[in-house]
């Protein structure tokens, strides 16, 4: 992550510097587990989303389908199965890795990011948040620089002044009062006295934390069900209503990770806002109103179904040399 201003340039204390430098190493490894690795958090939320969105348009086109009088729309029901398991294990999978807890030290979830956070919150102090890229802490004396720029200009061209102000380094007055007054919100100030020592609760993080509480059943679902096939024995420590699976139940995981994640991007980092679900350049619901086969090759998809059961059921059919032999192919 490139800075326009080197450390030794930024608006801090000496003794702040090699918090600065850590910060910023912290916070390339934060953005990058949030949005610019390949399995990103965002990366996943969003492919999580974007199949929720299909499966509940599929399930809306059911229901049409239920109600159509003219016995004209039809579904499958081996296809329907086939939907149904495929969107809970993507779910459950999805809900699993973002809120796993990283005990290996290579995945990107937003336990891992919490707790990797939670281990440096001694780098969120106010004068850190706000000058670690040049900003200045007071801005006092920039924004009279700026006025007494304004007056001499406004002196020169008949008393009317233009220009553009600095939104970047030390000049930039109104973006480090933006970055004061958005830290106040985060520590719950007031507004008063600014202090360069001022710092963030560490309790945010189990407070964060806590909103994926939610996942747990659902994860140890995943765990017995979709991850592992898991013995009777274990399977027997989950009761009825977490062997059960939902949609009210996926949304209300959903919408916590999405929550921690947006708050992490946001309010917590700064870094702004981002889209859930993408808008497709494509017609990406071209075709539902389609017949997946014509009527006349009904027949052939019997036989193609018999034939491939009969190749299927061929894997059996073998002796024992053949099975112990030195050499299998492929």
């Amino acid at each position: 992550m490139d800075y326009e201003y080197l450390v030794s340039h930024c608006k801090v204390r000496p003794s702040t510097r090699p918090q600065v430098r850590r910060f910023r190493e912290r916070l390339a490894v934060w953005k990058e587990w949030l949005s610019e690795d390949e399995h990103s958090i965002w990366t996943q939320i969003r492919r999580m989303l974007w199949a929720d969105m299909v499966f509940r348009t599929i399930n809306e086109c059911r229901r049409m389908a239920i109600e159509d009088s003219s016995g004209n729309i039809q579904q499958n029901a081996a296809i329907a199965s086939f939907i149904d398991e495929g969107y809970v294990a993507n779910q459950l999978l999805a809900i699993r890795r973002l809120t796993e807890k990283d005990t290996r030290g290579d995945a990107i979830s937003l336990l891992r990011i919490l707790e990797d956070m939670k281990s440096n919150a001694d780098l969120f102090t106010r004068e850190v948040y706000v000058c670690h890229d040049g900003l200045p802490f007071d801005t006092t004396p920039a924004r009279k620089r700026e006025l007494e720029r304004s007056a001499r200009n406004a002196k020169r061209n008949g008393g009317v002044s233009f220009g553009y102000l600095p939104m970047r380094g030390p000049e930039a007055f109104i973006a480090a009062e933006r970055m004061q007054n958005h830290f106040d919100r985060l520590i719950g100030a007031s507004g008063g006295a600014w202090l360069r020592d001022d710092k963030l609760d560490p309790k945010v993080f189990s407070d964060l934390r806590r909103n994926l509480d939610c996942c747990l059943s659902i994860n140890r679902y995943a765990s017995k069900y979709i991850a592992h096939a898991a013995d009777a024995g274990s399977r027997g420590e989950l009761n009825r209503g977490e062997r059960r699976i939902t949609l009210n139940r996926l949304e209300v995981c959903q919408r916590a990770i999405c929550k921690v994640a947006a708050y992490i991007h946001g309010p917590l980092l700064f870094i702004g806002s981002v889209g859930l679900v993408p808008l497709p350049p494509f017609q990406h619901l071209r075709g539902l109103e389609k017949a997946w086969i014509g009527e006349n090759d009904l027949d052939k998809i019997h036989e193609y179904w018999k034939s491939r059961a009969s190749e299927i059921e061929a894997w059996t059919n073998i002796d024992v040399e053949s099975v112990c032999s030195e050499k299998t192919k492929n």
